[in-house]
């Protein structure tokens, strides 16, 4: 699990306390980018990862108390 994180660039240490950090589960490239260059410029919101599953999205989520989660409503994978 700390490979998932450290490939993103996730760092709890260099992180403001006031910023919201956000999930995101998308499993088209193109909409996951899309989302990940909103949230990374905003101020307000920390992007800690982005996963294309939902299994990894809960793995994620018993790891890292998480703010926001942006989630497809259909992504690939075993569960919904």
């Amino acid at each position: 699990m700390e490979t998932l994180f450290s490939t993103y660039g996730y760092s709890s240490q260099k992180r403001d306390r006031d910023m919201k950090k956000v999930l995101v589960v998308e499993d088209q490239r193109i909409h996951r980018e899309y989302m990940e260059n909103i949230i990374n410029y905003s101020e307000k919101y920390e992007l800690v990862t982005s996963v294309t599953a939902a299994d990894l999205a809960i793995a994620v989520c018993e790891k890292i108390c998480i703010d926001l989660i942006l989630m497809d409503i259909a992504v690939n994978g075993t569960l919904d």
